[in-house]
């Protein structure tokens, strides 16, 4: 089974999963803690990719709202979620953004 190598996160650790083990899946909005969880856990692991910074405070229902307005996906191995993406679509452009990452 051929294997996922991804460079070694802040903390030193190296990340392997089976291609075939990892699974994607679009979150609820009932499921906000999750996405909370891994986009915090983002911010921690490479602040300079993105705009926002972990001092970014959210309360529960402006994390649902933002699961509203998109289809937030994760990936997740072994019952662990170990990254995100999503997509909304953008009218002004007549197309779809791809971010989050």
């Amino acid at each position: 089974m051929p294997l996922v190598q991804h460079e070694p996160l802040s903390d030193g650790k190296v990340c392997e999963l089976s291609a075939s083990a990892v699974q994607i899946r679009m979150l609820s909005c009932d499921e906000w803690a999750v996405f909370r969880d891994i986009r915090l856990r983002a911010l921690a692991d490479a602040p300079a990719a993105f705009e926002a910074n972990l001092s970014e405070a959210r309360t529960e229902q402006q994390w649902r709202n933002r699961i509203s307005q998109r289809a937030q996906f994760v990936a997740v191995a072994d019952q662990v979620t170990v990254g995100t993406v999503a997509g909304a679509v953008d009218t002004n452009r007549d197309s779809v953004h791809h971010f989050s990452m």
